[in-house]
């Protein structure tokens, strides 16, 4: 909870967006990912710079107009945010991802926070 891009910070967008859309708020937030919510606002999916990189490649059509729903990853990987930052490490290494949604009272469909691993480095855990 400590290192963590709280929410005010945190780029959520909804389900419906396009991609051309989602890649400006990805740009514009400089986190290099976007977490996606449904109409009640629950964590849905979770979208990535390196997720653009991949849809480009997967895809033989008109990109811009997909919506984000469709090529999202789906079901982020959360970690409570009670929890220790070594704990978040070790996540992130077995999964091999840079991103954690954070989440309060068990609740993971309830994002509060993203912790990336720049942020892990900066505050000398690793």
């Amino acid at each position: 909870e400590d290192l963590m891009v709280v929410k005010n910070k945190i780029p959520f967008i909804n389900e419906n967006l396009t991609l051309k859309k989602t890649i400006k708020i990805i740009n514009s937030k400089k986190l290099g990912v976007v977490i996606i919510r449904n109409k009640k606002k629950e964590t849905t999916g979770i979208f990535t710079d390196g997720d653009i990189k991949r849809t480009i490649q997967k895809k033989n059509t008109e990109i811009n107009d997909l919506i984000i729903k469709s090529i999202m990853t789906k079901n982020p990987i959360s970690i409570n945010k009670d929890e220790l930052a070594a704990k978040a490490i070790e996540v992130m290494n077995r999964k091999k991802i840079t991103s954690l949604c954070v989440h309060g009272n068990k609740n993971k469909k309830k994002t509060i926070g993203i912790i990336h691993v720049h942020d892990l480095i900066s505050a000398g855990v690793l």
